[in-house]
C-alpha cells in the first residue's frame, strides 16, 4: 500500500467538503514524492486545470485505491450540474447530462469555490488560462489553527460568486498591503498563509462593504437552495418559472400582458447590492429576465435563479416549501401557466371588427375634418396598414387625399428657412475657424455643397437654400490662398516693424 492509499483510508472524504480541498489536504499527508507522482499520472496543472473532469477522476480514484465515491456521484456533489436540471429545459438537460458523462465539466462550471478554467481575454498572455481566486476568512482561519484545510477558493466561471460554498462567507481577494489579487503562493504541496509581499493574509484583507458580503452570502443560500431542490426527481424547470412567476405577480411585479420592469429593478436595487448585480450580470432592461416573467422561455443561467429568487423572497424555506407543493401540479397546469404569455392575439379582420373601427373613423374625421391620417390611426387604436390591406377602397374614400394645404406649405417653407439659417450660420463659424486653424485641405464651394447635401437632415433642394448658398460663396479663397495671404501679411507687419525700429 503506497502513501495515497494510506492518507485515502486514514483520513477519507467529508461529507460536506469540496473535493478540490479534499485532494490538496490528502497529497499533503501523502507526502511531495506521492502528489508529484500522482501529477505525472494525472498529467494535468492543478492550479490551472479542473481536476473534476470524468478521465481524470477514474485516474485518481484508481491511484488513490477506491476510497472516493463514484465519479458521477463526485461531478453531482462538486459541479452545479443539479442545478441545471430546474432552469434548463428537459431535452437542454439531458444532452448537458450526455455530455458531462464522457467530456470535460468546464462547460458545465463548478459550485461556488471550486476551479474552473477561464479564458484571459486581455494582455500579453491572452492565450493562457488563469485562476480567479479568492480566500474564504473562516477556511482560512481552520487551515491556520486546526486541519490544514485549503483556504483558497474560486470563483465560478459564469457567475463569479464571491462566497466560499461551505461557510457561505463572502471571499476576499485584494490584500490592503499591496493590492494583488494573485496573493497565495504557487506552490501545490503547502499554500502559503503570507501574501507575497510579506503580509498575513489572516490580518491584512479587504472585507468590503457589509452590503456587498450580505448580497453575496443571501444569493450563495438561494443557490444552495436550488441544490436542496433539485433531490426531488419530479422537479424540473417548469416548476422553477411556474414558481417565481407566481410570487413576481404577488408583489405585482408581473401582469397578464406585461412586466413593470421600474418596479422590479426598484425591488431588486432595493434588497440586492446593484454591484452584485452588476457583476453577475443580471439586467432588467434585457430581454431574459422579462421574458422569464412573462413565461415565453426559461432562464437557464442557474446563478440568475438564484439572485432573483434573493430578491423575491424573505426566507429561502418559504421557496424551498413552495417548490415542494408545486411538484403536485399537472403538466398541462404548468403548461397553461406559463405559455399563457405566448399566446399572441388574432391578426383575423373579420366583418364586425371593420366595421366597427370604420364608424369610428366615419365619426372622427366628422369631427376633424383637418386631421392628419396618424391622429385618425391613434384615435381609433388600431394600424391603418391593417384596414389597407382588407379594404383599401373604404379607407381611401374615408381618409383624406394626401394634400397639402396652405397651412402645411407655409409651415414647410418656415422650417426650411430655419433649417437655412443654420447651416448657413455653421458654414461662417467653420469659416471664421479655418481662418484661426487653416486645414490641411483645400475649402471649395464643390466640397461644402457636396458635404450639405450629404447632411442627414437635408431634404430639400439647393435653390430653397438661399442663406447657406450664400454663404457657400462668401468662402472663395482655398487654403493655399489664405496661407499665402497670412505669409505676406506676417511678412509685411515684419518689415514695418523693422523699418519702426531702425528709425
Amino acid at each position: 500500500m503506497n502513501g495515497l492509499h494510506l492518507s485515502a483510508r486514514i483520513f477519507p472524504i467529508l461529507q460536506d467538503e469540496t473535493f478540490s480541498s479534499y485532494l490538496h489536504n490528502m497529497l499533503i499527508l501523502a507526502g511531495g514524492e506521492e502528489a508529484r507522482t500522482l501529477i505525472e499520472r494525472v498529467r494535468f496543472d492543478v492550479r490551472r486545470t479542473s481536476p473534476l473532469l470524468p478521465s481524470r477522476l477514474e485516474t485518481i480514484r484508481a491511484a488513490i485505491g477506491g476510497a472516493l465515491p463514484s465519479t458521477q456521484q463526485l461531478i453531482k456533489q462538486n459541479t452545479i450540474l443539479p442545478t441545471l436540471k430546474l432552469t434548463l429545459p428537459t431535452a437542454d438537460y439531458e444532452e448537458v447530462h450526455r455530455h458531462t458523462a464522457l467530456s470535460p465539466v468546464s462547460a458545465v462550471a463548478m459550485k461556488a469555490g471550486l476551479s474552473c478554467k477561464v479564458q484571459r481575454r486581455y494582455g500579453s498572455q491572452a492565450s493562457e488560462l488563469f485562476w480567479s481566486v479568492g480566500i474564504c476568512p473562516a477556511c482560512l482561519r481552520d487551515d491556520e489553527n486546526v486541519q490544514r484545510r485549503a483556504f483558497v477558493r474560486r470563483a465560478w466561471m459564469f457567475s463569479r460568486l464571491a462566497a466560499c460554498s461551505k461557510h457561505k462567507a463572502p471571499l476576499l481577494t485584494t490584500c490592503l498591503n499591496c493590492r494583488r489579487q494573485d496573493m497565495p503562493a504557487d506552490t501545490f504541496e503547502a499554500l502559503s498563509m503570507f501574501c507575497r509581499c510579506g503580509g498575513s493574509l489572516v490580518t491584512r484583507m479587504d472585507v468590503g462593504n457589509d452590503s456587498v458580503a450580505g448580497t453575496e452570502i443571501r444569493v450563495s443560500e438561494a443557490l444552495s437552495a436550488f441544490f436542496d431542490c433539485s433531490d426531488e426527481l419530479s422537479l424540473d424547470a417548469r416548476h422553477t418559472q411556474f414558481v417565481l412567476r407566481r410570487k413576481a405577480e404577488t408583489l405585482g411585479l408581473v401582469t397578464d400582458s406585461f412586466v413593470r420592469k421600474k418596479r422590479l429593478e426598484e425591488l431588486l436595487h432595493q434588497r440586492l447590492d446593484p454591484g452584485v448585480l452588476k457583476r453577475h450580470r443580471l439586467e432588467v432592461h434585457t430581454i431574459a429576465l422579462p421574458d422569464f416573467l412573462r413565461g415565453k422561455r426559461p432562464l437557464r443561467n442557474p446563478i440568475h435563479n438564484a439572485v432573483l429568487t434573493a430578491a423575491l423572497y424573505d426566507s429561502l424555506e418559504e421557496f424551498k416549501s413552495e417548490m415542494h407543493d408545486a411538484q403536485t401540479f399537472t403538466a398541462e397546469k404548468l403548461i397553461a401557466t406559463t405559455e399563457k404569455q405566448v399566446r399572441k392575439p388574432e391578426s383575423v379582420v373579420n366583418d364586425e371588427l371593420v366595421g366597427r373601427h370604420m364608424r369610428k373613423l366615419r365619426s372622427f374625421f366628422e369631427q376633424h375634418p383637418d386631421a392628419t391620417r396618424k391622429q385618425a390611426r391613434i384615435s381609433v387604436a388600431h394600424s391603418i396598414n391593417t384596414l389597407n390591406r382588407f379594404i383599401p377602397d373604404i379607407v381611401e374614400e374615408i381618409l383624406p387625399a394626401r394634400q397639402k394645404s396652405c397651412r402645411n406649405l407655409a409651415r414647410v417653407r418656415e422650417e426650411i428657412a430655419r433649417r437655412d439659417a443654420f447651416f448657413a450660420d455653421e458654414i461662417r463659424r467653420r469659416r471664421a475657424e479655418f481662418n484661426r486653424n487653416p486645414p490641411p485641405f483645400k475649402i471649395t464651394q464643390a466640397r461644402l455643397i457636396d458635404g450639405l447635401k450629404n447632411h442627414r437632415s437635408i431634404f430639400v433642394y439647393p435653390q430653397e437654400m438661399p442663406f447657406t448658398l450664400a454663404a457657400i460663396k462668401e468662402c472663395k479663397e482655398t487654403s493655399q490662398q489664405y496661407m499665402m495671404r497670412k505669409k505676406m501679411s506676417w511678412v509685411s507687419g515684419q518689415s514695418m516693424c523693422q523699418r519702426e525700429v531702425l528709425d
